[in-house]
């Protein structure tokens, strides 16, 4: 089932389409997708069509989702747009990090946060009533419990302006470090994780 569309970028967001979701999408539905991106923790879909692209990036939906999604959501949606591919985005259940990469993505392309929401609600297909820019406040409390980086839309625009880049090489030269929930709470550190970075340089673990 489709939940979200960007149709400028003729990105589409939804749920996985053979995960057993409440909401799955219907026969035929996907058959004019040729590049999918899927975030869940769920195995791939394998499209047997020819040119047709399956890219996977599991991301726990309550652990600390790292800057590595983010880094091939932004390498490989700018490839898909540019070649003009016909994008399916999805995790399981499409309510929360897909719609959120297509939301952070939109953000990293220039678009403040009411016109990136604006962007996926014009393309909206769940019928229910939401409050305003509810991925701008998921974001916030995202970043709040330590599941996404709080700089990652600069890091997606870096990733985007060094094409040549590696993650690693893209994270060097932020003097960012990618730790899991699991490291920062063994360390003693209390802050978000993505303060992580700030948090070492104070413990002269990081130099700036």
């Amino acid at each position: 089932m489709i939940t979200y569309s960007i149709p400028t970028l003729k990105i589409d967001i939804g749920t996985h389409p053979t995960a057993n979701t409440v909401t799955p999408p219907r026969p035929g539905e996907l058959d004019k997708y040729n590049f999918f991106v899927n975030v869940s923790d769920d195995e791939p879909y394998q499209m047997n069509k020819p040119d047709t692209e399956v890219h996977w990036f599991p991301v726990n939906e309550f652990g600390y989702w790292t800057y590595q999604p983010f880094y091939w959501i932004t390498r490989l949606m700018d490839r898909a747009v540019e070649e003009k591919k016909d994008v399916y985005l999805h995790c399981h259940a499409g309510a929360h990090r897909s719609p959120m990469m297509g939301y952070l993505y939109l953000r990293s392309l220039g678009h403040n946060p009411d016109e990136a929401f604006k962007l996926l609600e014009e393309g909206w297909k769940v019928g229910a009533d939401v409050t305003k820019n509810w991925l701008e406040e998921t974001f916030l409390n995202d970043v709040e419990y330590g599941r996404i980086p709080e700089d990652v839309v600069q890091f997606m625009k870096d990733v985007r302006n060094n094409p040549k880049d590696s993650l690693m090489t893209v994270m060097h030269k932020r003097k960012v470090m990618d730790l899991p929930q699991k490291t920062v709470e063994k360390s003693g550190i209390k802050k978000p994780v993505g303060q992580i970075q700030i948090v070492m340089q104070e413990k002269g673990l990081f130099n700036k």
